[in-house]
């Protein structure tokens, strides 16, 4: 089971244990109070909060460190889910974009020898299916995807083409994390994260995601033509 679909899982059986143990007595008053202040700063500086969060996000998915769903959740409470989706991925794909040159022109040999394994199957892959391949890693990734960026600048995949794949990828998980996000600030107690909506788009990102881990499987083992 791939990573993302364990954390997916995680999400809704947190939920459902706050619902089951007694959700409605949890307050949310704090929360959305500080998100309503984050909102103000937004709205009255719209641009200066955009350049802030996709330069925190670009850097933390360029180094790999933990961040991004909360920064998901956050831009999808202040912004709202259009707004809070280019936002994310923006971030994310600049990000990645980063990490992807920097294995290719900066630290080729010290990825390749950290990583032989990895790198000779993700190359290969890459040669035969080329941007499809680059996508499915962000769908079902069987690698963090922190790590997807350095293998990937190890193979011919063009930047463009690395960071469009990127960007098609990601789009399916930010929207889901933003709705979530938003729903935040509408909710008065922890069981209404769990509406009709999400329950919707987390049903079909679920089958997205099997899919595309199947689909990953048959390429990493398929022989080249």
């Amino acid at each position: 089971m791939s990573k993302k679909l364990i954390m997916l899982v995680g999400v809704m059986l947190v939920a459902a244990t706050f619902y089951i143990l007694g959700g409605d007595y949890l307050t949310l008053d704090a929360i959305k109070g500080a998100l309503s202040e984050a909102q103000g700063h937004y709205q009255s500086k719209p641009l200066i909060f955009a350049l802030i969060y996709i330069s925190t996000y670009a850097i933390i998915v360029s180094f790999y460190l933990p961040g991004p769903l909360f920064l998901n959740l956050l831009v999808g409470a202040v912004a709202g889910p259009a707004a809070g989706t280019v936002f994310a991925l923006f971030g994310v794909t600049l990000g990645s974009l980063l990490a992807f040159m920097t294995a290719r022109y900066f630290c080729h040999e010290w990825v390749e020898n950290r990583f032989p394994e990895q790198s000779r199957k993700v190359t290969k892959a890459v040669k035969r299916s080329g941007w499809m391949y680059v996508t499915l890693m962000r769908l079902a990734p069987g690698i963090p995807v922190g790590l997807t960026n350095l293998l990937a600048g190890l193979s011919r995949i063009n930047i463009v083409v690395f960071g469009l794949a990127t960007l098609l990828g990601s789009i399916p998980w930010i929207i889901f994390y933003v709705l979530m996000g938003k729903q935040l600030m509408t909710m008065n107690s922890i069981t209404n994260l769990l509406n009709i909506e999400i329950l919707l788009v987390a049903g079909l990102l679920m089958a997205l995601v099997l899919v595309s881990h199947w689909a990953l499987q048959k390429m990493s083992s398929s022989k080249p033509v």
